[in-house]
């Protein structure tokens, strides 16, 4: 082989050595910052300039937990939804653990029929920030009804507000 081509492996070794070596915090923040980076790049309003490990940290747990989906949809960039540990540093909208209940006493409307055909601002972030498939959008709607179940029963037990 070429000195060229050894030099090449060696370097791409190392590389992978040094990805394969970042400690969980560092995987966090390289994660976590991709994330925001690309959804600040599609203009997701309200997320911070640069992250914070804690920040990153509190997005890498939201991203392995059932609220996951919220995370990687860019909804915690104006939501939180608290029952699931997801954070919004923003809290433009409201909690989407309570969305089912919200949406009936600020819309007047059932969380399916707003969910498919929102109004207010969740109609300009659904045609613009949150295109969805209908796969994707009937996805959304169970994720929004979890999180509301898992609110009452934790509100029930006394563990959620």
């Amino acid at each position: 082989m070429s000195e060229r081509v050894v030099g090449r492996c060696l370097l791409a070794a190392l590389v992978l050595a040094a990805v394969g070596c970042a400690s969980p915090e560092q995987k966090a923040m390289k994660r976590s910052t991709d994330l925001v980076e690309s959804l600040r790049q599609r203009s997701f309003p309200g997320l911070p300039p640069t992250l914070t490990p804690e920040q990153a940290m509190e997005i890498e747990r939201a991203r392995a937990g059932p609220g996951a989906w919220f995370v990687e949809t860019g909804c915690f960039a104006c939501h939180s939804v608290s029952v699931h540990g997801v954070k919004s540093y923003s809290q433009m909208g409201p909690d989407l653990s309570e969305a089912v209940e919200d949406v009936q006493k600020r819309f007047g409307q059932k969380i399916d029929d707003f969910w498919h055909e929102p109004s207010g601002t969740m109609t300009m972030v659904r045609m613009q920030l949150i295109k969805l498939s209908p796969d994707e959008e009937a996805l959304g709607l169970q994720k929004l009804k979890a999180a509301f179940e898992a609110h009452q029963k934790a509100q029930k037990h006394g563990e959620h507000k």
